[in-house]
């Protein structure tokens, strides 16, 4: 039978114990590393650029379409 602090669990993939430990460590009030900070910056950039991208393809959409209706119109 396995306990749950069992060392021999399998580790959590893609940093996600560092992401959990330095997050349980933020609610406590604990002191966050620069390098986890950085991450999540970096992170969170790149999850702005990536919606920023998806904004400008919809609104190009968007111009095609009422592009289309007004030839349509006339």
């Amino acid at each position: 039978m396995e306990r749950e602090g069992d060392a021999s669990a399998t580790p959590l993939p893609g940093g996600v114990d560092d992401y959990i430990r330095d997050s349980i460590h933020n609610s406590l009030g604990l002191p966050v590393s620069d390098r986890s900070l950085r991450l999540k910056l970096l992170a969170s950039e790149d999850h702005r650029r990536r919606l920023q991208d998806r904004v400008f393809a919809v609104e190009e959409d968007l111009r095609a379409a009422a592009r289309r209706i007004e030839l349509l119109k006339q």
